[in-house]
């Protein structure tokens, strides 16, 4: 039994040798197989990465790199366009005032600020005459509230006194003048039928009526024009108009009146503003000498 086992176990030992010497040949064919394989994929690779013959590379897009808002753009000395981000590149040179499409330009936007300002005019044409007539009478009376501001009257109330004095004026004026018109024109309303009647009989009314019947004429003329609508319509209309007309007038001397004591207030700071467009060196001469009240003379 025991010659048995030892046989047997001898023969178990000797199997594992056995099939390591069987395999052992084949190992080297293995490896060179795997070699080869490795290198055919590799060429593969290789040929498909290169270009074909005669293709164009393809076009890429791609974002601009974002710039870090921390850093600062890098300029030189002699860089026209410092400040300027490189990933916009230099800018091109400026347009040459002398290039057709500027002058074209320029000269359209001339002629539509020109066409402007005359449409402005033209259409605030008596709001403009307001303001000059309001700017004309507060520079009449500026010598007078200057007068009155070195007698130490504060100048709010000399420019209300020169103001009222100028109203009361212009009132006076008027006050005198309309009775007058007044009264003439209701003498001429009150002898007009005298001196017609006196003409008609006259002596040289007879021989013109005679000869080519004034007097028929006028009388015809007279019932055409009482028996027209519109005749009638046109003197209604015209005194539509003088009311109008006359309330119109009233606006307008109330607008001035505001505007005068307007431009009289604020005349001091509309001449140093005035001062500013002139020259620095020039403006000493032009702003007046700084007024100064009388004192009292000293004693010796």
């Amino acid at each position: 039994m025991t010659d048995k086992t030892e046989e047997s176990s001898t023969g178990h030992e000797n199997q594992p040798a056995a099939g390591a010497l069987e395999s052992s040949p084949d190992t080297p064919a293995t490896a060179k197989r795997r070699g080869s394989a490795a290198s055919a994929l590799g060429q593969l690779v290789r040929r498909l990465r290169q270009p074909l013959p005669g293709a164009q590379p393809r076009l890429r897009f791609e974002f601009p790199p974002e710039n870090n808002h921390t850093e600062e753009p890098t300029a030189t000395a002699d860089d026209e366009t410092a400040g300027t981000p490189e990933q916009f590149g230099r800018p091109g040179p400026r347009m040459s005032m002398q290039h057709p499409l500027y002058m074209g330009f320029m000269g359209t936007v001339g002629v539509g600020l020109a066409l402007l300002v005359y449409w402005i005019g033209s259409n605030t044409t008596q709001l403009l005459l307001w303001i000059v007539a309001a700017l004309f009478i507060a520079l009449g009376l500026e010598p007078v509230v200057g007068w009155l501001e070195n007698r130490r009257i504060p100048r709010p109330v000399g420019i209300l006194l020169a103001v009222l004095v100028l109203v009361l004026a212009v009132g006076g004026f008027f006050a005198t003048l309309i009775p007058t018109i007044v009264e003439q024109v209701t003498q001429i309303v009150v002898q007009a039928p005298t001196w017609v009647r006196d003409f008609i009989d006259s002596e040289f009314f007879r021989n013109v009526d005679d000869q080519f019947g004034v007097r028929d004429r006028i009388n015809e003329e007279l019932d055409k024009f009482v028996n027209n609508p519109e005749a009638m319509g046109g003197i209604f209309g015209g005194v539509v108009g003088f009311g109008s007309t006359l309330a119109n007038g009233l606006f307008g001397t109330l607008i001035v009146l505001v505007l005068s004591l307007y431009f009289l207030a604020a005349l001091p700071a509309m001449k140093k503003w005035g001062y500013r467009l002139a020259p620095r060196s020039r403006r000493a001469r032009l702003r007046p000498s700084p007024r100064r009240s009388p004192g009292p003379s000293a004693t010796t």
